[in-house]
């Protein structure tokens, strides 16, 4: 499930139909691309994802949601991205 937070709004939910595999930016990031469909729109919409390696309260490590509303990764890291994203059918 992901969810969408609007000012006026509130929250709204939609599901990830598709996603890539992961690439790997550094230590610390990972990026991918979704296929995602939203609760109150017919369209599907793709979604450029990264998440960050975190430590809980306990020490133990895990990948965390870190993307926000854009896109800011070089086009060396874009470009596989989109080819996955192709290669996997999301654009279909």
């Amino acid at each position: 499930m992901v969810k969408f937070n609007y000012p006026d709004e509130g929250a709204r939910t939609g599901t990830v139909e598709k996603r890539t595999d992961f690439i790997q930016v550094g230590k610390r990031y990972r990026v991918a691309v979704e296929l995602v469909s939203l609760e109150w729109k017919p369209e599907k919409y793709i979604r450029f994802a990264y998440w960050r390696k975190r430590k809980s309260k306990t020490g133990k490590t895990f990948w965390g949601w870190a993307s926000q509303t854009r896109w800011t990764f070089s086009v060396d890291v874009t470009k596989p991205a989109i080819r996955m994203g192709e290669e996997s059918g999301l654009f279909d």
